[in-house]
């Protein structure tokens, strides 16, 4: 698990931090949480099904909640594996939202983004 704090946030939001989980079997998380109550995050882990518009394992939990409903969670626009290229696939995917003041830009890329 890494944490990596920011001390700015998307929109509105005074800081955020981007919490970094990898497992052994090459599953990650990556959660963005920010000052202003706004989660996001992108997962590549068995699922069993219970995301029903998610075609694979990676997928996309929407802001402002990051909900784990089976209706809102989304296909990822990250599909590639390595860590390095999914670290900065997020990273890219952040700094677009972040320089746009939007929420769009989070789950827009092409992939790799």
């Amino acid at each position: 698990m890494l944490e990596v704090t920011l001390d700015d946030g998307l929109c509105d939001a005074d800081r955020g931090r981007i919490d970094v989980e990898w497992t052994t079997r090459d599953d990650y998380k990556f959660h963005y949480t920010d000052t202003a109550g706004v989660n996001v995050r992108w997962g590549n882990h068995p699922h069993g099904g219970d995301y029903v518009h998610v075609d694979g394992t990676e997928h996309f939990h929407p802001p402002p909640d990051a909900s784990s409903d089976p209706d809102e969670v989304e296909d990822s626009c990250i599909t590639q594996s390595p860590e390095e290229l999914v670290t900065r696939a997020v990273l890219k995917l952040w700094r677009a939202a972040y320089h746009t003041s939007s929420y769009l830009p989070l789950n827009s890329g092409s992939n790799p983004p």
